[in-house]
């Protein structure tokens, strides 16, 4: 078994690790956009607010130390290179993507740590152990730190329809094999 499981990416495929990194921290962020937007509806006295909103803080952090490990890995094992039939157009727009959800993926959760740490008090992972509170911050970083985190959720959106058509496109439509790589 184990030499059939490529760990590491290869010239041509994406390995294990990256494979898990890449999907767990789609579903996570998937999932914590639609559960702030569940949560915005909820009144703050409701009964399913601070659970809602504890685990919104939790996962919101995990995504941060998993974008951290896929920066990391990300320069110990390359990703593959892009299909040579690829036009070059193309691979620059799959450059700027990447990057751009690289930046969602920081963005979302420091924006979301500022709001939580804004009034002093640390974020509690899972009940497990609190992230302290590194800075004091004004109203208006605050305030930008909000702004960024609820437009950011509507960008990541957006980005990952665009990368996933993208990845449609290239497996069936042109018979790339794009996704396969990654699935």
């Amino acid at each position: 078994m184990w030499n059939r499981l490529q760990i590491l990416n290869s010239r041509t495929r994406y390995g294990a690790v990256s494979k898990v990194l890449h999907w767990s921290i789609a579903a996570l962020m998937i999932g914590l956009v639609w559960l702030g937007w569940w949560m915005v509806g909820l009144d703050y006295y409701d009964s399913l607010y601070s659970p809602a909103f504890l685990l919104h803080q939790s996962f919101g952090m995990t995504v941060f130390g998993l974008a951290v490990i896929l920066v990391l890995w990300k320069r110990f094992s390359r990703s593959p290179s892009l299909q040579p039939e690829i036009p070059a157009w193309q691979r620059l727009a799959a450059s700027v993507m990447h990057g751009l959800l690289l930046l969602m993926m920081i963005l979302l959760p420091v924006s979301g740590f500022i709001l939580t740490t804004s009034a002093g008090s640390g974020v509690d992972l899972f009940g497990l152990w609190t992230v302290p509170a590194v800075m004091s911050v004004s109203e208006s970083v605050r305030n930008l730190a909000d702004a960024a985190h609820y437009w950011a959720s509507y960008g990541l959106l957006f980005l990952v329809a665009v990368h996933a058509g993208a990845a449609i496109k290239h497996q069936w439509i042109d018979g790339h094999g794009t996704l396969r790589r990654m699935l």
